[in-house]
């Protein structure tokens, strides 16, 4: 009787090594490209967010200011615009000098930009802060988008010139803020330690400049 040996054959380990460390490469490579659409995909999120608050406070104001008589006032070391029988007031992320009158403090209001129907005036005349339930009080600016800046100027030809800068919401730690700031000519995500810019790619960070000139009547 013949006895035959059956010899198996299979992977040496230098093989399954190879093997493993290819496997572990393509995950690393699906991962990496994963997060880069995710955050990709979270900016453009924000930014059509931010996009559609700067277009709706954009048409509002066009609106009021194209079809008023009424001499437009601008209070912008209050942080408020009056046109007609509308008065709008805002926040900055830098500056906060207004609040909801139903809140304690003016580090933890939620008011970012808001139009009030204020037909007496009253919100123009004086200091007054809106009533969060008031009907009379339309809110323009969701939670996670802030006003960066807000600038008016009217010439005396009749046109009024709007300068916002839009952005989602900065992501602060104990050390840093990774927002739009105003650095070197223009808005860039970034911040600051020791006095020194650091750019950021945060997908959380992104902003929208906006440049409104709207011709008004001019006052009777």
């Amino acid at each position: 009787m013949t006895m035959k040996q059956q010899r198996e054959q299979g992977f040496t380990l230098v093989e399954l090594s190879m093997s493993l460390i290819f496997i572990g490469f393509i995950i690393l490579f699906l991962t990496s490209t994963m997060l880069s659409i995710m955050q990709t995909y979270n900016k453009g999120i924000w930014l059509d967010q931010i996009n559609q608050a700067g277009r709706q406070i954009n048409d509002d104001i066009t609106d009021q200011a194209r079809f008023s008589k009424n001499k437009v006032i601008i209070k912008s070391d209050e942080q408020r615009l009056c046109i007609g029988g509308v008065t709008y007031i805002w926040n900055t992320a830098t500056s906060i000098k207004n609040q909801y009158s139903d809140e304690s403090s003016l580090e933890n209001t939620k008011l970012r930009f808001v139009r009030i129907l204020d037909h007496t005036g009253r919100f123009c005349a004086s200091d007054d802060m809106p009533n969060r339930g008031d009907n009379n009080v339309s809110i323009l600016l969701s939670p996670g988008v802030t006003v960066q800046e807000f600038k008016v100027t009217e010439g005396i030809t009749g046109l009024l010139h709007i300068q916002v800068v839009f952005s989602a919401e900065g992501i602060k730690d104990s050390d840093r803020s990774d927002q739009p700031r105003f650095y070197d000519g223009r808005y860039q995500c970034g911040h600051v330690i020791n006095g020194v810019f650091t750019p950021a790619k945060n997908q959380y960070c992104a902003f929208a400049e906006f440049d409104i000139i709207t011709y008004r009547r001019l006052g009777e």
